[in-house]
C-alpha cells in the first residue's frame, strides 16, 4: 500500500481522488480555466525531477501546493468559508500532510489505517454532533457506492428513473455554468451522457468527477441551510476518494476491513467524547495518531506557527517511536559510527564520505535513512571543510526540519561549526552538539 502510493507525481495522484483528471497549479484549474500551463508545467517538472537544484523556498512552495489549492477552492468557491467548513477543511488537509510525512518515513501501514480512519470519525461525528444528517454516509459505507446518495437525489426530486434525473442534473449543471466566470471552462452536459454515467455510477462501476458531485449534492438534500447541504457534499467527496483509493491502489478485502473496523472503534469513541463535552480528549487522542497542522499557514509569522505546531510534533513522537523502522533501514548505522570515530585526516573523512554516498544509491529513498545520512555528511563537510558540500548538506537539513533552520536564521558560516566540533571526534559527540545549537538556536 505505501510502496504504491510513493510515487512523485504527488500532484495527479491527490486530484484523482476527488475528481480532477488534471494537474492542478492553481485552485481553478479543476474547472479547465483557459490560460497557458506551460510555465506551471515547467516548475512542476523541475520539482519532481530536480528538486535538489531548487531554493528551499521555491522546494516548499511546491510541497504544500495541493494543500494550499485545496483550502483556497473548498472555502472562497465550493463551500463558503464559515467556521464549521474551516473545521473540516483542517481535518481533511491533515490526511494529507500526514499522509506526505508517514510516507516519505516510512511508518506502518497500520499507522497510515488509523490516520485515515481517525480523520474521517472525526469530521463525521463532528457533523453528527452539528445535527448534520450522516444517514448517507453510513449506507455508502455498508454498500460500498455513492447508491445512497443517487437513491436520495430520486427520493427528493420524486424521479423514479435515470431518465429523468439525468434531465435534472444537466439543468443542474447549466445553472451552475450561467454562474462561472469567462476564464473559467465547464462543459455542458448532455442529459444523455448524464443518464449512462448514472447507471454506471450506480452499479459502482465508475465514479463521479468534482463538478458533478457538486450536481449530486445539491440535490440529495432539500434542506436550505448551507452547513447542512456542505456536509452532504463532504461526505460525498470522502465516500467518492475512498472508493478511488480501493480501486486505484487495489486495495486487499484484509486491509479496507482493517479500516472500516478501525473508523467504527474511532466514531464510538469521539461520539462518547462529544455527548460528555469532553472536545479536549479527542484531541489527545488525535495527537497519538498525527499531528495536528491545522495552525501551519494560519500566522503572517512562520515563527509563530512553528510555536504551535512543536508541542503538537512532541506530543506525536512520544506516541510514535520509530527506532525499529530506522534500524531496518539504516542497519550499517553501528559501522559508520565506528568508521567515523576512527578517522584520523580529512583523507579517512572522505573516504568515509565515498562510503556514504555510494551506500545511499542502493538504498529505498526515506526520509529517516537520507535525514539520517544527510547528518553525517553535514558533519563530515565541517570536517574536511569542504564549503560546497557544507551549505548542500545544510540545505538539505533545513528541508528535512521543514524550514525551521531557515525560519530561525541559523549560522551559515562553515567557520562557525569548524569551531563547534574542534576536538571532537565521536559522531554521536558531534551530532547532539550540532543539534543542540540548533534547538538553542530556537529558543
Amino acid at each position: 500500500m505505501t510502496k504504491t502510493f510513493k510515487q512523485k507525481d504527488f500532484n495527479s495522484i491527490f486530484w484523482r481522488v476527488f475528481g480532477v483528471n488534471q494537474k492542478v497549479y492553481e485552485p481553478l484549474d479543476v474547472f479547465k480555466a483557459k490560460k497557458d500551463k506551460r510555465a506551471d508545467l515547467k516548475k512542476n517538472n523541475r520539482f519532481i525531477n530536480y528538486s535538489d537544484v531548487l531554493s528551499n523556498k521555491a522546494y516548499f512552495e511546491n510541497l504544500f501546493l495541493e494543500v494550499k489549492n485545496f483550502d483556497i477552492l473548498f472555502l472562497d468557491y465550493l463551500l463558503g468559508n464559515t467556521e464549521q467548513n474551516r473545521f473540516y477543511i483542517d481535518q481533511l488537509q491533515n490526511i494529507t500532510l500526514n499522509y506526505k510525512m508517514f510516507t516519505s518515513n516510512n511508518m506502518q501501514v497500520i499507522k497510515l489505517l488509523n490516520l485515515f480512519s481517525f480523520q474521517i470519525a472525526l469530521v463525521i461525528e463532528n457533523m453528527a454532533f452539528q445535527k448534520i444528517d450522516t444517514k448517507l454516509f453510513d449506507q455508502a459505507l455498508q454498500t460500498n457506492s455513492i447508491k445512497a446518495f443517487l437513491d436520495k437525489c430520486k427520493e427528493i426530486e420524486k424521479i423514479k428513473s435515470f431518465k429523468d434525473m439525468a434531465v435534472k442534473f444537466s439543468h443542474t449543471h447549466a445553472s451552475f455554468q450561467e454562474k462561472t466566470p469567462d476564464n473559467i471552462t465547464i462543459e455542458e452536459i448532455h442529459p444523455d451522457t448524464f443518464q449512462k454515467e448514472l447507471s454506471l455510477w450506480n452499479k459502482g462501476k465508475t465514479l463521479p468527477s468534482l463538478i458533478k458531485m457538486v450536481v449530486i449534492a445539491n440535490s440529495a438534500t432539500t434542506n436550505e441551510n448551507q452547513e447542512q447541504k456542505a456536509g452532504i457534499f463532504l461526505q460525498l467527496l470522502i465516500v467518492r476518494g475512498l472508493l478511488h483509493i480501493q480501486k486505484e491502489f487495489n486495495l486487499d478485502s484484509d486491509t479496507i476491513t482493517e479500516f472500516t473496523e478501525q473508523l467504527e472503534e474511532f466514531r464510538t469513541q469521539i461520539k462518547e467524547c462529544y455527548l460528555k463535552n469532553q472536545e479536549d480528549e479527542i484531541f489527545k487522542l488525535q495527537a497519538m495518531h498525527l499531528i495536528d497542522f491545522s495552525t501551519i499557514f494560519e500566522f503572517d509569522d512562520p515563527a509563530k506557527s512553528y510555536q504551535v505546531l512543536k508541542p503538537k510534533i512532541d506530543e506525536f513522537a512520544k506516541h510514535n517511536d520509530e527506532k525499529i523502522a530506522i534500524g531496518e533501514l539504516m542497519p550499517d548505522k553501528e559501522l559508520l559510527i565506528n568508521e567515523f570515530n576512527q578517522c584520523k585526516s580529512k583523507d579517512d573523512y572522505m573516504q568515509l564520505l565515498e562510503k556514504i554516498s555510494s551506500a545511499l544509491h542502493n538504498k529505498p529513498s526515506y526520509n529517516y535513512t537520507n535525514n539520517a545520512y544527510s547528518f553525517i555528511k553535514f558533519i563530515i563537510s565541517i570536517k574536511i571543510e569542504d564549503k560546497k558540500l557544507f551549505k548542500e548538506q545544510l540545505k538539505f537539513l533545513d528541508r528535512s526540519f521543514g524550514g525551521v533552520l531557515s525560519l530561525y536564521k541559523i549560522e551559515h558560516d562553515l567557520a562557525k561549526y569548524i569551531t563547534l566540533l574542534e576536538n571532537r571526534s565521536d559522531l554521536v559527540e558531534c551530532i547532539e552538539c550540532i543539534g543542540n545549537y540548533f534547538k538553542n538556536c530556537q529558543q
